[in-house]
């Protein structure tokens, strides 16, 4: 499983370095390949919340 951060205008996927190809709306593994493009569904599940600071972690179950 892959947890994913969305940070602003950052999303970073720990287990791989990605490339951000705007124009295309998609982001792309460097290592793995693996793609993920604006509207793809995705499943995911909730791995941490921080009332405190209004923050939600999540991870990455599987792409749908």
């Amino acid at each position: 499983m892959d947890s994913v951060e969305r940070n602003e205008n950052k999303i970073t996927i720990p287990s791989d370095d990605h490339e951000s190809y705007e124009a295309e709306f998609i982001i792309k593994g460097r290592r793995h390949g693996r793609k993920f493009r604006l509207g793809d569904s995705v499943r995911v599940k909730v791995a941490r919340i921080n009332a405190f600071r209004s923050e939600i972690d999540f991870e990455l179950v599987q792409s749908i």
